[in-house]
């Protein structure tokens, strides 16, 4: 049935006879009516008739309503659903039908109460509430919410009560402005306002002159305000003692005090340190708690060249021993701090950052010996305290890795409380000898509480590189996409601590934690020079790393290593060695050569090449003394490759051996570097492969000398130890091999190798002639020892038969 356009309510007034009240639209359900008197919704005491009559019915009250009370009938829809369809059910049209009727009532039911709401024009305009008042309405809060009658009676009665007021009807108002300006209130004879001059000299008058503009001049001792830096130079301020300026530049930003200093001087000359104003009178700038700031110094953060603001900025600073405080974001290239600056404090809180390309170097220092480019110069200065945050603008500077963010040449008693760098080309900090690269002063007991370098893609050279320093301390040290592809060359990256020559000593280095990502030929380099015709003798001395995680990505080098330790003295290292990827170039995670003293503990991960122990020269360097090191590889191709060593100690445990492109796969192996002979002598390995069920099949050996670039082995000095092979397939004669052409090296307890029970294995050259191999368990075999002979193994002695 169609539903017509009917009202859905009927409302009727009670005389207290009548019982029958008819409502006229149609009712699917008899709960769908409401029915109510004053509002008062009621469930009982009424019947209801004419359910399914299109044109209504009627409700019969039980008892008539009292007289004048209010009858409304209403339809009220549920808005829900009452019929749920069946899948291959009956879909009757007497159904279907009631279920769209109800739908439009309900549809009915909306535009009823909706034409109720307070509404407003769909093309804008007020809300419209047709005459009726808005009730229970909340106190206004904000100033464009509606306010109550109650809440504007009291307020105009609280403004009432504190206005000065006349019994009359009507006062005209106060003369204007103009009129009445440095005069007093009065009313004439007909108790009109008006306005008078006060007597000369009365203390009216005073107070009046005294509440001019400049009435503050008259006063000694008294402050004089003006808007802006340039107003102060050209004040006239009388008496004051003090000028305070709203803003240098714009009101609000660089607010400053000058006090008088009992100088003269040229009229409307000076800076914001010092200026004299229109009298030639002198007032220099008053440091609050704080110190003072890159803003009032007029430091406008605009892009352009604003190194002389921040210049007079730190020279002031120190001059009037005031913290200097960076709080706007400065453009500068060749801010220099030296010895006229010791013990200056610095933070900034907003970045600094190096203006131009870098191709031309600006307020270098006379003492340096340098070509490269650099923001900040730190040129011999003592004892200062720098927060310091420089931002390198790598995307405006030439493709150049000699373009540095912070330059610290010699100096003593460094200490950086933070430091932090983003977008450089070069360095972050590059610290050096107090000439640059000629033989002079070396920065002494340098201290980084925090060091923080990022790039936002793999770009410039080293977050810190330390070319000469006698005590450097970093807490920690963050570097982050370092070590990019600048002027066709893979930089190192993070933190490269690399003389140039061996009279540039680094002595005395300690990192607590460092965590590096980086792309360069390096991630951690530890790399000095030998004195020549002395070896051992390195310019590298005495370095300590606690806590590094070191992360290389391939960015097409295809040959890196994360951490390289090569020409030092006494390193001690405990971290992580890793790659980004399953690479299959030549990436090592652990590189030594021509060191002594090295003792590392280093897990490595992803790395093709887990460790190279003086093997592959590096800078001519290549051969390895008194060194302990514990390797836990985990993925890798090869585990650790021994070149040139004299008493090395090393420990391995590999973890998923996996093949990252060409050649052999396996755990340890003493190699010759190519075209030497490499001695290998007073060596101690251990190798355990851990975390297999059954044998590994993928390497082709456990322990090997290398058949092809085979070194010069030392016999009865070098020891394979306290190893456990046994998950290594060993088939020699499909090229598996624990053991591999070790017979000139000791062997002991060896799980694999040297069986109890039982005889050791056989192989290609792994038993040395009269190579004696002592059973771990002769208490069950009655074996003390075998000797190995041209014909293999015998039994060497027999535990006596009692």
């Amino acid at each position: 049935m169609a539903i017509p356009n009917q009202t859905p309510y009927n409302i009727f007034t009670a005389n207290g006879i009548s019982t029958v009240f008819p409502y006229e639209f149609y009712l699917l359900n008899a709960f769908d009516l409401t029915v109510s008197i004053n509002g008062m919704e009621q469930s009982s005491g009424f019947t209801i008739s004419g359910i399914g009559n299109v044109d209504g019915g009627e409700v019969t009250f039980l008892t008539p309503p009292a007289n004048g009370s209010v009858i409304l009938l209403e339809r009220v829809v549920p808005t829900y659903r009452l019929t749920e369809y069946q899948d291959n059910g009956d879909l009757l049209a007497e159904t279907v039908n009631k279920d769209f009727d109800r739908l439009w009532m309900a549809i009915q039911q909306a535009f009823i109460y909706l034409g109720l709401a307070l509404t407003r024009p769909l093309l804008g305009g007020p809300f419209n509430a047709h005459g009726y008042r808005i009730e229970n309405l909340g106190n206004p809060i904000s100033p464009q919410d509606a306010a109550t009658k109650n809440y504007v009676d009291n307020t105009n009665l609280s403004y009432f009560n504190r206005t000065l007021r006349v019994p009359e009807s009507y006062v005209r108002p106060v003369p204007p402005v103009a009129e009445r300006r440095n005069k007093l209130h009065a009313y004439d004879s007909n108790g009109e306002p008006i306005v008078v001059l006060p007597e000369s000299g009365s203390a009216a008058d005073v107070m009046i002159i005294l509440a001019a503009d400049n009435g503050i001049t008259h006063v000694g001792g008294s402050a004089y305000v003006v808007n802006f830096f340039a107003d102060a130079i050209a004040s006239n301020p009388g008496q004051a003692r003090v000028i305070a300026t709203r803003g240098h530049s714009s009101v609000g930003v660089g607010s400053a005090t000058y006090v008088r200093d009992g100088s003269n001087g040229v009229p409307l000359t000076g800076n914001e340190a010092k200026f004299f104003d229109a009298d030639g009178t002198g007032w220099k700038i008053l440091p609050d708690k704080a110190g003072i700031t890159a803003s009032q110094f007029g430091v406008k953060a605009d892009g352009t060249d604003e190194t002389d603001k921040l210049q007079l900025l730190f020279d002031t600073a120190k001059a009037i021993k005031a913290k200097a405080i960076v709080d706007a974001a400065a453009s500068c290239h060749g801010l220099v701090l030296d010895s006229r600056h010791n013990e200056i404090k610095i933070d900034c809180y907003e970045w600094i950052k190096f203006h131009g390309d870098g191709s031309t170097q600006k307020n270098k220092p006379e003492n340096l010996q340098t070509g490269a480019d650099y923001c900040i110069y730190l040129n011999g200065i003592s004892n200062p305290e720098l927060s310091l945050k420089v931002d390198g603008n790598a995307a405006s500077k030439i493709d150049n890795e000699q373009i540095h963010s912070i330059g610290l040449f010699g100096g003593s008693n460094i200490n950086f409380k933070k430091l932090k760098f983003r977008n450089t080309r070069g360095d972050g900090l590059y610290i050096t000898q107090g000439n640059g690269n000629i033989e002079s002063a070396i920065p002494e007991n340098v201290n980084i509480d925090f060091v923080e370098s990022i790039n936002e893609v793999f770009d410039g050279r080293n977050a810190v590189s330390v070319i000469s320093v006698k005590g450097l301390n970093i807490a920690t040290m963050v570097s982050t996409r370092h070590g990019g592809k600048v002027g066709g060359v893979y930089q190192p990256g993070g933190l490269d601590i690399e003389p140039n020559y061996f009279f540039q000593k680094c002595y005395n280095i300690a990192v607590k934690s460092y965590r590096a990502l980086c792309a360069g030929s390096q991630g951690l380099t530890i790399a000095g020079k030998q004195e020549t015709g002395n070896f051992g003798e390195f310019c590298v001395k005495n370095v300590h790393f606690d806590n590094v995680d070191v992360e290389l990505t391939d960015i097409g080098r295809n040959r890196a290593d994360v951490i390289l330790i090569n020409g030092a003295n006494d390193v001690f290292v405990r971290g992580f060695a890793r790659t980004t990827g399953l690479y299959t170039g030549d990436y090592v995670g652990l590189h030594v050569v021509g060191a002594t003293g090295v003792d590392a503990n280093i897990t490595t991960r992803r790395c093709k090449h887990a460790t190279w122990l003086g093997y592959v020269p590096v800078l001519g360097l290549r051969n390895m003394y008194s060194s302990r090191f514990v390797i836990n590889a985990d993925r890798y191709h090869d585990g650790v490759s021994i070149g040139w060593a004299d008493g090395v100690t090393v420990d391995f445990t590999g973890i998923n051996i996996v093949q990252m492109g060409s050649g052999d796969m396996g755990h340890l192996q003493y190699i010759a570097n190519p075209g030497e002979s490499t001695p290998i002598r007073r060596t101690r390995v251990s190798v355990r492969v851990a975390g297999y069920d059954g044998f590994i099949s993928r390497s082709d050996y456990g322990i090997r000398v290398n058949p092809v670039q085979t070194p010069a082995i030392y016999k009865g000095t070098n020891w394979i130890t306290d190893s456990d092979l046994t998950n290594i397939l060993h088939e020699p004669e499909n090229g598996k091999n624990r053991l591999l052409g070790t017979k000139d090296i000791g062997k002991s307890n060896i799980d694999g190798v040297t069986p109890y029970p039982g005889t050791p294995i056989e192989g290609t050259n792994i038993w040395g002639e009269s190579e004696i191999v002592y059973d771990t368990n002769a208490a069950i075999t009655g074996n003390i020892a075998r000797i190995y002979t041209s014909t293999g193994f015998k039994v060497f002695s027999k535990i006596p038969e009692v």
